[in-house]
């Protein structure tokens, strides 16, 4: 199974994914992320670091549509490399393009914009969570 990590910390629901991401991973994600927003008292980010994956399956798009219209996510990161891009064009075209899903090359930018979507007026945040600096993310 290529989700190694999934982490739900100060409104931030955090996975990453190592190879073929397929459809059974992708909703395994989507009900583990629908668990922690129904539990959660406030909006959800949610980061997804790609750059450790090889193919996305066609039914993502779908999966994060879905996602992104369930009520308590507030927005979600893709973080990703450029040799994921190239492998995945076609679909990371299509995902690039839905409203509330931004996408990253790094995983600090993706922690300073979940803290901004999750507390926009409140300033500057530190990049990493502790649990990610920790985990070497």
């Amino acid at each position: 199974m290529p989700i190694h990590n999934m982490h739900f910390e100060s409104g931030v629901f955090f996975t990453r994914a190592v190879g073929y991401v397929d459809d059974v991973d992708l909703r395994l994600w989507a009900t583990s992320l629908k668990h922690h927003t129904q539990k959660s008292d406030s909006p959800v980010v949610a980061l997804v670091d790609l750059r450790e994956a090889d193919r996305l399956s066609p039914t993502m798009l779908k999966i994060l549509v879905s996602t992104l219209q369930s009520g308590n996510v507030l927005a979600i990161g893709l973080i990703t490399s450029d040799t994921m891009n190239s492998r995945n064009a076609s679909i990371i075209s299509k995902i690039g393009a839905l409203q509330g899903l931004r996408m990253f090359t790094n995983i600090d930018d993706g922690y300073v914009f979940a803290r901004q979507q999750l507390q926009p007026s409140a300033g500057f945040y530190p990049a990493q969570s502790a649990f990610a600096y920790a985990m070497g993310f």
